[in-house]
């Protein structure tokens, strides 16, 4: 353990970075909590299934640290049994001189990464509906789907990730600027904004609605929350920026 950094705020941006890209579970939240019988209990199974998540995370980061901190080489080797090296930024690299299985167990961490694609449809499919909600865009006719507006979207969705994977390989370059802005502003602001709208347009604060039973209402969901989040989201921007440009 006398290899493993203990503190180091350099590699905040590219923690931050790939840490914003878990605002997908946001996603999940609504199918996660609509079957739970009792209601009441719903937050204490979300906080029990993320707590699971962060311990696995946390697991994953430590072991790694011990295992690869101290390895001087750069590059690991491509041969079975070559020589380790620093933690990659593809965390998969770190196992490819694994010898174990004749090599099978390398290859299959190697090739994990790749199963993410089966995964691109649907994202893309979600991504282009919600740019065109915000657009005030009707959905196509299912009959009919090849419409121009469709075909936009759509191709607006997709050329972008698919030009940059063209362009560089650089991946944790990718996601300092990418996961550092757009996905900082996408994990806070926009989340905030959407619940102040909802809450507007519920009306969620009208004084009748005081004495309705909400066994699911937020103990953020007033102005100091609203706040707290301002404030977590100025500084993990200031930091952002200090990173990349200072």
């Amino acid at each position: 353990f006398s290899n493993v950094p203990m503190w180091n705020p350099d590699g905040f941006v590219a923690v931050f970075g790939n840490a914003v890209f878990l605002c997908g579970l946001h996603h999940y939240l609504p199918s996660m909590i609509s079957p739970l019988e009792p209601q009441q209990r719903a937050p204490g199974v979300i906080v029990v299934a993320f707590s699971f998540c962060y311990v696995l995370l946390v697991a994953i980061c430590a072991t790694a640290l011990t295992a690869w901190n101290a390895e001087t080489a750069s590059v690991c080797s491509a041969d079975l049994g070559g020589n380790f090296c620093r933690i990659q930024p593809l965390y998969n690299l770190n196992f490819a001189p694994l010898s174990v299985g004749g090599g099978s167990v390398a290859l299959f961490l190697l090739a994990y990464p790749a199963m993410a694609i089966a995964s691109i449809p649907v994202a893309a499919i979600t991504t282009r509906n919600t740019i065109g909600q915000w657009l005030g865009i009707a959905p196509p006719d299912p009959e009919v789907p090849y419409t121009i507006s469709n075909i936009l979207l759509t191709l607006s969705v997709v050329v972008p990730p698919f030009s940059i994977a063209l362009i560089t390989q650089d991946v944790q370059a990718v996601i300092q600027y990418v996961g550092g802005y757009a996905g900082l502003s996408v994990s806070f602001l926009c989340p905030l904004i959407l619940l102040i709208r909802c809450r507007m347009a519920l009306r969620l604060d009208n004084p009748a609605f005081q004495d309705v039973d909400r066994p699911l209402k937020s103990p953020f969901g007033n102005k100091c929350g609203y706040l707290s989040v301002v404030v977590v989201y100025i500084f993990a921007l200031c930091m952002v920026t200090k990173k990349l440009f200072f």
